[in-house]
């Protein structure tokens, strides 16, 4: 009798899973919907919810575009989060991971981007450099290293300081310092931070050396006045003299 009944619902058994697809093959992979090729094996879409409290759940599915793995909230503010991995029509092969939110009511909007070629977007989804952000950036710290050298040369024995007569000549024709790029140059490529932070490095250290030898020019110069003085008291005494001498004689 025992046997009968272990053999009856152990026929049932395997006619719910056959019906159902879900294999358990003796490797230890399950199979749902699908032969498994791995541990866990899911032919269709995956959804995670809480068994009690809230409306969030979690939804991992694909599309003849891509895979998404969707965390939701169809609650009164309907919060919306996916991060999609997507092949482009346009770039067979390439893959793009997509990171949305939305709300309800709202379309999903992309906030940043990883693509395939490794290039980051923030507010933008066709990132030109390895990070390109659409938008503010606000950081505690920066810190840019660069393979420009450091204009320290600028203080070495031979080097050849512009003369501020050409630099207020170059000024007055082209409206912008030497090596400096233009307003028009900027508007159109961007600014190079650590270039630029060089190249104002390099002029404040011209500016430096011209004040110093303004300095030095100002201070034999007033060593030069202050010995005319001493002359021009001497000549004035000896004048002096010369005069008390002739009133004697007259």
């Amino acid at each position: 009798m025992v046997k009968t009944i272990t053999a009856i619902l152990f026929f049932f058994a395997s006619t719910a899973w056959c019906l159902a697809q879900n294999t358990f093959p003796s490797s230890g992979n399950v199979g749902i919907g699908v032969s498994p090729q791995d541990k866990l094996h899911v032919k269709g879409d995956v959804r995670f919810e809480r068994l009690t409290g809230g409306s969030n759940f979690l939804r991992i599915h694909s599309d003849a575009n891509g895979s998404y793995l969707t965390s939701d909230d169809p609650g009164t503010n309907h919060k919306h989060l996916t991060l999609q991995v997507v092949s482009p029509n346009s770039e067979s092969g390439a893959r793009h991971l997509y990171f949305k939110t939305g709300v309800k009511g709202g379309s999903m909007s992309t906030r940043m981007l990883i693509h395939h070629n490794g290039n980051v977007g923030i507010g933008t989804t066709s990132p030109k450099a390895k990070l390109a952000v659409e938008g503010t950036v606000l950081a505690k710290e920066v810190k840019v290293k660069t393979d420009i050298a450091v204009p320290d040369y600028v203080f070495e024995p031979g080097y050849e300081l512009t003369t501020l007569v050409d630099v207020e000549a170059y000024v007055k024709e082209h409206k912008h310092l030497p090596e400096i790029p233009s307003a028009e140059d900027i508007e159109k490529g961007g600014l190079d931070l650590a270039e630029m932070n060089l190249l104002l490095l390099k002029k404040v250290e011209e500016l430096t050396l011209h004040l110093i030898a303004k300095e030095k020019s100002e201070q034999e110069l007033k060593q030069y006045l202050h010995r005319l003085d001493a002359e021009n008291s001497s000549f004035r005494s000896q004048l002096q003299v010369l005069n008390d001498e002739i009133r004697k004689l007259k």
